[in-house]
C-alpha cells in the first residue's frame, strides 16, 4: 500500500499518548493496526485513532515513529511479508517485526459505551478542566485526589471539578444539561485521560463515565478511555472549604499593585535559603483600607502596603507566597480567612491556598 507519511505519522501521534514504555509488556509497547484503525494501550490510557491500511499487526512504536520523524519522504511504501512489515521511504527501507493483532485482543478487552446516553462536552467543561489542573498533584500517590480531577455531579443541574495537591485547591463549577455521571458521587479522572481530553476535546464530543472507567469519543471517530482513580462520598473537608470560602459577595478587587508586591515577597523569601519563610498577609482597616504584606528573614525585611477596595474583614494569615503569586494570573478578586487564602476568577473558578 502507498500512504503519505504526514498522513501515517498524524495517526501514530494521535495515539502516541497511550504507547507503554519499553519495560512493559511487548504488546503495550507496539502501535496495533486492524485496517481501520490505529490502537494504543499502556494499562493507564488507551487509544483507538482512525488508519486506513491493508495490515493488520502490531509494530514496535518507538521504531515506526522514529523512522517517520526522521525521514523527509512525502510518501511510504508499506509491504506485508508474513510476519514483517516492509517500508519504504525514499531511498531507505526498514524491516519491522509484525505481531499478529490476536495478541492484541487478548488485553483491549474495553467495549465503548452507549454513547446515546453520554455527556455532551461544552465549552464551560472543557475550560474547567484546563482551569482545575491548575492544582493537581503527583500522579504517584497514594491519595486518590491528588491523582487526577475530581468529579461530582450534583442534582440541581450542576457540577463540580477540583483538584488539589495538598497545598492548594483549584476549583470549578459548571451547568450541565445531562448528567456527567451519578448523582453526588465523586470519581476522580486521572491526569493523563485530562490532559490528553483538554488538547483534542471539542464541544459536542462525548464523554462517558462508569463505575471502572472514563471514555472520550471525539468528533473524527478517535475514542480515548481511561481507568478511574476512586469512586466514592465526598471528602467532608472539601464540602466545608466550597460551602464556607467561595461566596461571591466576601471577594475584593485584586489591586493592580499586587503582583510587584508579591514578587518583591517572594525575592525575599526564597532567595538564596532552603526553607521558604511565610508571609504575613494581613487586612488592616484604615481609609482606604490596606493589604499588607509582612516579613523578616536573615538577609532582610519586607513590609509592603497595597491599598484595597472596602468591604475586605480585618485579619491576619500566613502563607507561601510562591503559592499565591503563580496562581495571580487571570484571578479577578481575593478573599482573606484563618483557614486560607482564596483567589476567584473567571466566573464560578476558586483557587484555595492553605495557610502556613
Amino acid at each position: 500500500m502507498n500512504i503519505e507519511r504526514t498522513t501515517l505519522l498524524k495517526a501514530l501521534n494521535s495515539a502516541k499518548p497511550a504507547l507503554g514504555s519499553n519495560n512493559q509488556l511487548v504488546e503495550l509497547n507496539h502501535f496495533w493496526f486492524d485496517t481501520d484503525y490505529v490502537y494504543a494501550y499502556n494499562e493507564i490510557l488507551g487509544i483507538k485513532a482512525p488508519c486506513k491500511t491493508d495490515f493488520m499487526g502490531g509494530v514496535k512504536g518507538d521504531l515506526l515513529l522514529g523512522m517517520l520523524d526522521k525521514s523527509s519522504a512525502k510518501e511510504l511504501i508499506i509491504e506485508e511479508d508474513g510476519n514483517e512489515l516492509i517500508c519504504t521511504a525514499g531511498t531507505a527501507q526498514l524491516t519491522f517485526t509484525l505481531l499478529p493483532f490476536k495478541d492484541f485482543k487478548d488485553i483491549w478487552t474495553i467495549k465503548e459505551p452507549d454513547w446515546d446516553n453520554s455527556y455532551e462536552i461544552s465549552d464551560a467543561f472543557i475550560e474547567a478542566v484546563d482551569a482545575v489542573l491548575f492544582s493537581v498533584g503527583n500522579s504517584k500517590v497514594l491519595n486518590p485526589e491528588q491523582r487526577g480531577i475530581t468529579i461530582i455531579q450534583r442534582d440541581r443541574g450542576y457540577a463540580d471539578l477540583y483538584t488539589t495537591d495538598s497545598a492548594t485547591i483549584s476549583w470549578a463549577r459548571i451547568e450541565t444539561d445531562r448528567k456527567i455521571h451519578s448523582e453526588n458521587v465523586r470519581c476522580v479522572l486521572l491526569t493523563e485521560f485530562c490532559d490528553l481530553l483538554k488538547g483534542i476535546a471539542k464541544p459536542t464530543d462525548k464523554l462517558s463515565i462508569d463505575q471502572s472507567t472514563a471514555s472520550l469519543l471525539v468528533q473524527d471517530g478517535m475514542f480515548v478511555f481511561s481507568r478511574l482513580v476512586e469512586e466514592g462520598e465526598t471528602p467532608a473537608d472539601f464540602e466545608t472549604y466550597m460551602r464556607e470560602y467561595t461566596k461571591v459577595e466576601k471577594f475584593v478587587k485584586i489591586p493592580k499593585e499586587f503582583d510587584m508586591a508579591l514578587a518583591r515577597a517572594e525575592l525575599l523569601t526564597t532567595k538564596g535559603t532552603s526553607e521558604v519563610t511565610p508571609v504575613e498577609f494581613s487586612i488592616k482597616e484604615r481609609e482606604p483600607p490596606v493589604l499588607t504584606l509582612y516579613a523578616k528573614t536573615l538577609y532582610g525585611e519586607i513590609d509592603d502596603e497595597i491599598e484595597i477596595e472596602p468591604g475586605h474583614e480585618k485579619i491576619v494569615v500566613k502563607a507561601d507566597v510562591s503559592l499565591v503569586k503563580r496562581a495571580l494570573n487571570k484571578r479577578t478578586g481575593f478573599a482573606i480567612k484563618k483557614e486560607c487564602i482564596v483567589l476567584t476568577g473567571p466566573v464560578n473558578f476558586f483557587h484555595i491556598i492553605a495557610p502556613n
